[in-house]
């Protein structure tokens, strides 16, 4: 048995002096955007490293300088988290100052103006196709215009949770094996888009009335065929229940009706035993591992995966692996 096919891990670095240069690679990696000339002449270097985690993206970069850009982003939104130096973003109705190690948005489809001030910070960047796809499969919602409406989160806690997101993709980026696998990938890049919209206010969706009637024996059976068939793809609630022909919620009660867990639940326990068939069937002699198993079925954390696997099969994921 096999997963999905490895992907290339996409890592880029650029080192420079010359802001030509800089600002010719920020427009290929981030947006459009036009940068005015220094105001006095000063030492300039642009470090960045981006590393891809799916279709989310984390960049390291520190600006030794001043500048002053508009920028546009028509297809992505950008969430930095700033270590030190001035970043102040006005939105036409003034500027924002952030403040080092509170997260902020740039948000898409927005005409924006930067001021930098020798920033160093770690950026995030998610495309809006995917914000929109993932606002579209909250229950109750449908797509719809996705527009933000502040650069900041809308309560503590709601900073809190998406730190831990941009901290989750920070540890990824830094972890080729897991960066290997397109599950543990896409899950990431969707857990960073839907910490993203919780996060900060938005006019996202047009909300529709889920429907209330309950899915029949037949839809349930569409949907664990559908999960059993794609379980070595990125499938989310919403694509699990268009194949039943079914509402989210509809779908959700009958799965605990039928199978005493949620359509999620029931695809870790698919992907859980297809990892616990590859491990029966991998030799350890030609480098097969229980972490680049694990995550090759979108188990990332091996801690959470081996207590999943001993508790279903009643050993730890290294005895089969060995036996």
């Amino acid at each position: 048995m096999t997963g999905p096919p490895v992907p290339e891990i996409r890592r880029i670095e650029i080192d420079t002096a010359d802001r030509e240069v800089a600002h010719g690679f920020i427009r290929d990696h981030y947006g459009e955007h036009t940068a005015a000339p220094p105001r006095r002449d000063e030492p300039f270097r642009y470090r960045s490293v981006v590393v891809d985690v799916g279709a989310a993206r984390v960049s390291w970069l520190t600006y030794a300088g001043d500048a002053t850009s508009a920028w546009t982003f028509e297809d992505l939104a950008l969430v930095g988290v700033l270590a030190d130096g001035g970043h102040a973003i006005d939105f036409g109705r003034g500027h924002t100052v952030q403040r080092p190690g509170l997260p902020f948005l740039l948000p898409p489809l927005d005409e924006l103006r930067l001021q930098w001030q020798g920033p160093r910070l770690t950026a995030y960047t998610v495309p809006l196709g995917l914000l929109e796809h993932v606002g579209a499969d909250v229950p109750g919602s449908e797509r719809g215009l996705l527009r933000f409406t502040a650069p900041h989160p809308t309560t503590p806690s709601a900073a809190r949770h998406l730190l831990a997101a941009l901290r989750y993709l920070h540890h990824l980026a830094g972890e080729p094996e897991l960066l290997g696998s397109p599950l543990v990938t896409a899950q990431a890049s969707r857990l960073l888009a839907t910490a993203i919209l919780q996060a900060f206010p938005n006019r996202a969706l047009v909300r529709e009335a889920d429907d209330d009637g309950l899915a029949t024996t037949a839809a349930v059976r569409r949907a664990t065929a559908y999960i059993e068939v794609n379980a070595d793809r990125d499938l989310t609630i919403g694509d699990i229940a268009r194949a039943a022909g079914v509402g989210v919620r509809s779908l959700q009660r009958a799965f605990q009706r039928h199978h005493g867990t949620s359509p999620s639940g029931y695809l870790r326990r698919v992907r859980l035993d297809r990892a616990h068939q590859d491990l029966r069937l991998a030799d350890p002699g030609t480098g097969a591992t229980v972490a680049g198993i694990a995550a090759r079925w979108g188990f990332s954390n091996p801690g959470r995966f081996a207590g999943a696997y001993l508790h279903a099969y009643g050993q730890p994921p290294s005895h089969t692996l060995h036996r």
